[in-house]
């Protein structure tokens, strides 16, 4: 929707501790990264939790960040990244759950 020079200004914003600009992207994003989980996952629930994990993530990093793709792109690729993680974890559970039912 916004753009590359327009998400370079958002993100810039959202540095400058801007809860407006960071309002903004949330309200855009969010239920777009929750498709995108969902899609993968089969379930709303994670995706939301994975959606959240991602903006909160962005605000607690933004002084470190550096985007070298859309705002959009990295957006998608940390929920993806997330999601990813939970899975992962979830299988390790699982497989020391099992070692110890045994």
């Amino acid at each position: 929707m916004f753009g590359i020079v327009d998400d370079k200004r958002l993100f810039d914003a959202i540095k400058d501790n801007s809860e407006t600009a960071f309002k903004v992207v949330y309200e855009e994003y969010f239920a777009k990264l929750t498709q995108f989980i969902t899609r993968m996952s089969r379930d709303e629930e994670l995706a939301e939790e994975m959606a959240q994990r991602t903006m909160i993530k962005v605000w607690e990093q933004r002084d470190k960040i550096i985007l070298t793709t859309s705002l959009k792109s990295y957006l998608y690729k940390v929920s993806y990244h997330e999601y990813l993680m939970d899975v992962r974890s979830r299988s390790k559970f699982a497989i020391i759950e099992d070692t110890v039912i045994e």
